[in-house]
């Protein structure tokens, strides 16, 4: 199952106009932390609309470095994909 975050729209940083869509699949949403207490879509909203001003690639980061951080290295159930994508 893939999810398409509803957080879509045109950001406008400086001189630079992009539009920014982000995929993700139910791994990420369902990662569970010691308390087996899920991520969460709106976890993953905010991180990315907090970090909207980063590049792609540096949002993914900083998506990596939240889930693991939320996990505590527990292996996930499901598989982890994210997919950051801008267009400039």
């Amino acid at each position: 199952m893939v999810f398409f975050l509803p957080r879509e729209g045109r950001v406008t940083s400086g001189r630079l106009s992009w539009f920014y869509h982000n995929l993700c699949s139910n791994g990420v949403i369902e990662l569970e932390n010691g308390f087996n207490e899920q991520f969460g879509i709106e976890r993953l909203i905010n991180l990315v609309i907090n970090n909207r001003d980063l590049l792609a690639s540096e949002i993914l980061n900083v998506a990596k470095n939240a889930l693991s951080d939320y996990s505590h290295e527990k292996p996930a159930s499901s598989d982890v994909t994210l997919i950051i994508l801008q267009r400039s």
